[in-house]
């Protein structure tokens, strides 16, 4: 463990402590905007960590949940920074579950390189790197290596405990399952690194900060360090419908157009984007100088809510996912799915 990488871990266990001291003097709750919980706990440990980083690597910015968060103008520009959800699963915590968890995570061009999940009941760490790969520490044991084997239908499949969707059932019926878990917070992530699961499909809204050091921790726990459909520091901090894991689910051509219509919005192919780019496929979002040309459409998946931008060339050249409506939820794989359907 690198020395940065092992100051990183005292932190989150100091930050664990934090937590612990609240559960069991008691704590006030709060409610956000979005009508979700915030409590003493997520606030203090939150402004520990963010202190805590800004004193281990002054250069490197920092967006916490309990923070204000920056612009994209300001942040579209930043190489590396940090992500940081100080406790996961205030839900869990505040009705005495023990899955809730710490977690930070360094992001580098778009991809977490570093990741740590701190889980205090029962004592348990779980930590990530490029260079070194995923590990798991029980009660300060020595360290496991986290190796997951690449797997194939039928899939165990890891759900949120605490935010369930009702496109949940609809997705199991598209598999062949042969069992299903339920955890909360970034637990799920470790089921996965842990290969207790295959497959972890989230529908209801979340955020960067709630995913990336799981992420961190799934990737690494693979010989080829991991595809992910998960990309940060996109202009909304707010993640798409993703499935995490078994990415030789959509085996798909090597490139197409996918022309949408109805209320695209921004982020809504930016979501689709790195669905595709986290699968293994070169994809863009087509701009009106962009090269839509039948030998581009080979090798590269195109992106579009404008229709116009579709060229007049050969339907065999191009794959369309037309669609008039868009709801909130579970678009991004119901596209993929038709896509597949296609191939």
């Amino acid at each position: 463990m690198t020395e940065e990488l092992q100051k990183l871990v005292d932190m989150v266990r100091e930050a664990g402590r934090i937590l612990l001291h609240f559960r069991k003097e008691g704590f006030q709750v709060e409610w956000k905007a979005d009508d979700s919980p915030v409590t003493q706990a997520d606030k203090k440990a939150n402004a520990f960590i963010v202190e805590a980083l800004s004193r281990l690597t002054p250069g490197i910015p920092v967006i916490a949940e309990e923070s204000a968060a920056p612009d994209y103008e300001t942040r579209k520009g930043w190489q590396q920074f940090w992500l940081v959800d100080p406790l996961d699963g205030t839900k869990e915590f505040m009705r005495g579950s023990e899955e809730f968890t710490v977690n930070v995570a360094r992001i580098e061009k778009g991809v977490p390189v570093v990741g740590v999940i701190y889980a205090p009941v029962p004592d348990t760490l779980y930590y990530a790197s490029q260079s070194a790969g995923s590990w798991k520490v029980v009660e300060g044991g020595a360290p496991v290596r986290l190796m997951r084997n690449e797997t194939r239908s039928p899939y165990r499949v890891v759900l949120s405990r605490s935010h369930p969707s009702p496109l949940d059932d609809e997705f199991l019926n598209t598999l062949r399952v042969r069992g299903v878990v339920r955890a909360g917070s970034s637990l799920k992530f470790a089921a996965l690194a842990e290969d207790r699961a295959d497959l972890y499909p989230r529908f209801s809204p979340c955020m960067e900060w709630d995913v990336a050091a799981g992420d961190a921790i799934y990737r690494y726990s693979s010989s080829d360090r991991g595809k992910s459909p998960l990309i940060y520091n996109k202009p909304s901090l707010r993640n798409g419908p993703f499935v995490v894991g078994a990415a030789s689910k959509y085996d798909l051509k090597k490139g197409g157009l996918i022309a949408l219509t109805g209320a695209v919005t921004e982020g809504f192919l930016e979501s689709l984007r790195g669905n595709l780019l986290g699968y293994g496929y070169d994809c863009r979002i087509a701009e009106p100088t962009s090269d839509l040309s039948p030998s581009s459409l080979t090798t590269t998946w195109w992106l579009t809510g404008d229709k116009s931008l579709a060229p007049s060339i050969a339907d065999s050249a191009i794959h369309y996912a037309v669609r008039e409506e868009f709801p909130t939820e579970g678009n991004v794989l119901a596209i993929l799915e038709k896509l597949a359907q296609k191939n």
